[in-house]
């Protein structure tokens, strides 16, 4: 008999940057069987669960015989107040919510994908971790769930802060440009982007990127950055992008590169203006040889 066939297939999912960035693993272990949950349930789906576990005269736990029986403490083994603990934190967050239905009064749960969605981007040590172990980031909110619980697009993004090299390929052509991507965006942000907009002509992109910066610098969205550029994607791939806000995104930038290049020839002009040319002055030249500066005058060399 082996060690695995001892502790059985029943695992629950753990990560460790996602315990780091909440600060707390019991905080974490609480999300990810969330999560799990969620993903059977379906997104935007309520699902009940028991805090206590169903014991027997000697106090010990007993496994749930049907799904309403189901309870954190017997899968998590987490005390009350560790759970109280744990779903505060989350609630705070947003990215657990809670509601009490039925009589008497059952506690349902679900989790905001898009709240997740929000954190796990948001945070830089997430997005590094999925870097080093070559994963990639989730490209929907129900991916967000399955990657804590358990054709490719042509595209290659090369990321600095706000500039992204991309290269989209569409029915016809190949072309690459570099996109100015909102300078508030992690890196790990513009390149998901980049993948979400595969296909799509960079004249295109760099417009909804214009719409979506001017939207974030006027606090209009109501949603995650990545979920309102997956919107205005879609419109465009319908035909139904019409610009709004991104012209005054094009416009400042102009702005900012007509005083840069002002600035720039400002100061060649002053560089220019403290270079006095040197002048050759006839005691300067040979007498026998007036082609040539005389080596007995040092400061004509």
């Amino acid at each position: 008999m082996t060690l695995l066939s001892l502790l059985g297939d029943r695992v629950v999912a753990y990560r460790p940057e996602l315990a780091r960035a909440l600060g707390n693993p019991l905080v974490c272990l609480f999300l990810c069987q969330a999560c799990y949950w969620q993903q059977k349930k379906g997104e935007g789906r309520w699902f009940y669960k028991l805090r206590d576990a169903r014991r027997d005269g000697s106090g010990r736990m007993l496994p749930p015989r049907k799904e309403d029986e189901q309870s954190w403490e017997y899968e998590l083994c987490m005390s009350r107040s560790e759970q109280q603990s744990a779903r505060r934190i989350l609630c705070k967050l947003g990215i657990l919510e809670e509601k009490l239905q039925g009589i008497p009064a059952q506690l349902f749960f679900r989790v905001n994908l898009e709240k997740l969605e929000e954190f796990l981007l948001k945070n830089q040590q997430i997005a590094e971790s999925y870097q080093q172990d070559g994963r990639t980031l989730p490209t929907s909110r129900q991916d967000t769930a399955s990657q804590l619980v358990g054709n490719e697009p042509t595209i290659s993004t090369q990321t600095t802060h706000r500039n992204v090299h991309i290269t989209t390929t569409t029915s016809s052509s190949s072309s690459c440009l570099e996109l100015i991507f909102p300078e508030q965006l992690i890196p790990a942000q513009c390149s998901e982007m980049g993948k979400v907009c595969s296909g799509l002509e960079p004249e295109r992109v760099q417009l909804i990127l214009d719409e979506l910066a001017e939207s974030m610098r006027r606090k209009v969205i109501k949603k995650t950055p990545l979920a309102l550029f997956r919107t205005l994607v879609n419109l465009e791939r319908e035909g139904r992008f019409v610009p709004d806000l991104a012209y005054l995104e094009q416009g400042r930038r102009k702005k900012i590169k007509e005083q840069a290049a002002a600035q720039g020839a400002t100061r060649r002009e002053r560089e220019l203006a403290g270079k006095t040319p040197r002048v050759i002055t006839p005691a300067h030249i040979s007498v026998l040889d007036p082609f040539r500066l005389s080596p007995r005058d040092p400061s004509a060399i």
